[in-house]
């Protein structure tokens, strides 16, 4: 909703890791921007996919969630805005 009201974007998509390979959606729907939400449990696999967006797709990929609410410092450089 945020983004629709203040970020200018209308075509958006959501995928489930618990149903579906986002890897596969994500090259399919090919978008500008890349939001993942994730736990602790399951930050280094964001982070992985994170890197793969970045280097095969050239998106720039945010991170949220309560991993990294919780420990801001353990974000890395694929999640980084300002990361080329």
């Amino acid at each position: 909703t945020y983004l629709r009201e203040y970020g200018g974007f209308s075509d958006m998509r959501v995928f489930d890791a618990n149903v579906e390979d986002v890897w596969v959606g994500i090259r399919h729907y090919k978008p500008d921007l890349v939001l993942v939400s994730s736990m602790t449990i399951t930050y280094r696999q964001a982070d992985i996919l994170a890197k793969r967006i970045r280097s095969e797709l050239d998106v720039p990929c945010w991170i949220g969630g309560p991993h990294i609410s919780t420990l801001p410092t353990s974000l890395t450089k694929n999640f980084e805005a300002d990361n080329p």
